[in-house]
């Protein structure tokens, strides 16, 4: 299995859909025998998959049916046969979902920001909270993209992957918010977000708490770190750092990841800051959904 490197560029933190992971538009095709070898779903395979479905749901399937039949025909090549897109107005919220009839397993793919898209930005601003029918107050921004792209989730789940035996939902940055709040009201199997902002106070933390869910936090990645903690806001689920090095670290210590930040900050500054085209910080760079991908692979 290929190796992937570092990447600081702003590319990849601004367009994740054009950063091409070992020179290719995705690395499932390449991996068919391990993603499929795991007939319960379970393991590094499906960390794999998700983290490249959460990378995927980047690619603007909603704007360009020639990228749509490229990632139906990417996903069925991992025996995913049937994939629907959603996009849904007037927060233009996108998501993918795609269903191994086999295996019966499910997966709900969320997109994150698109920073050339002035109505994500605008719902990544609308930071008052709002109550969320599960408990407690969210992000109102988070809340009403998540209410749009709701019913059509739960309609494909109700449908197409009706017989299913397992359902993931996952996600990166923006995305992996929309897949805590919907997984509040569809309890999937495994939630997989991958720079996950935080999305709710105390009392909806409690509310989802029984559900497994894995926010992975990319080393000094920013964006885990908003909005600030406060009576409105807080984590969920289970962190999993990953470190400078790329790999996943569990169990680590806060004085550890205090350690690691720190030598990551110093060696981006030495190595990548003063190149062109990188970000502007280790704290940038580390939010692009390559670094995370990074991390399976």
């Amino acid at each position: 299995m290929m190796r992937l490197a570092y990447d600081p560029t702003l590319r990849s933190l601004l367009r994740p859909d054009l950063a091409e992971p070992g020179g290719q538009w995705s690395v499932l095709p390449g991996d068919v025998a391990g993603v499929d070898a795991e007939q319960d779903g379970s393991g590094p395979a499906r960390g794999l998959f998700l983290a490249e479905c959460a990378r995927l749901a980047y690619c603007r399937f909603d704007t360009d049916d020639t990228i749509l039949r490229r990632l139906q025909q990417t996903l069925a090549q991992v025996g995913y046969t049937r994939m629907q897109p959603f996009s849904v107005a007037p927060t233009d919220t996108q998501a993918f979902a795609a269903y191994h009839p086999r295996r019966r397993h499910a997966v709900v793919a969320f997109r994150g920001t698109q920073v050339d898209q002035l109505r994500d930005l605008t719902v990544d601003l609308q930071v008052a909270a709002e109550p969320w029918p599960s408990g407690g107050t969210v992000h109102r921004g988070f809340a009403s993209a998540a209410r749009n792209v709701l019913p059509l989730v739960q309609g494909w789940l109700d449908t197409e992957a009706a017989d299913r035996a397992r359902l993931d939902l996952t996600g990166h940055s923006l995305g992996a918010a929309l897949a805590v709040l919907v997984a509040s009201q569809c309890r999937p199997d495994q939630v997989s977000g991958f720079g996950c902002p935080r999305v709710g106070d105390a009392a909806f933390a409690a509310s989802v708490q029984a559900l497994p869910i894995d926010r992975f936090v990319n080393c000094c990645d920013l964006i885990c770190r908003l909005p600030p903690e406060c009576r409105w806001y807080t984590h969920v689920g289970t962190s999993r750092y990953i470190g400078r090095d790329g790999s996943v670290i569990d169990p680590i210590s806060p004085s550890a990841i205090t350690a690691d930040q720190i030598a990551a900050r110093a060696d981006y500054l030495f190595r990548y800051l003063w190149r062109f085209g990188c970000a502007g910080a280790r704290e940038l760079a580390d939010h692009s959904m390559l670094n995370y991908l990074r991390a399976f692979i």
